[in-house]
């Protein structure tokens, strides 16, 4: 085995990304699609277990503080 097979393979560097260009109307379109999709969903009450499990996390950060 010759000492160039023993070498690792040089990875090529990364091809940098193409900056996103701002688009105030795709960034509005957007925004509206999500809403409409999302708005039911976000306004819905948290189930009462997780409210449950939330409180408890809260106590115990608060019993850890002292």
């Amino acid at each position: 085995m010759s000492e160039k097979s023993k070498s690792k393979p040089e990875m090529a560097a990364p091809t940098p990304r193409p900056q996103a260009k701002f688009n105030p109307a795709f960034d509005s379109w957007l925004e509206t699609k999500l809403h409409k999709i999302f708005d039911s969903v976000a306004s819905e009450p948290l189930p009462q277990d997780l409210v449950k499990l939330l409180g408890q996390i809260d106590e115990a950060e608060e019993r850890n503080k002292k």
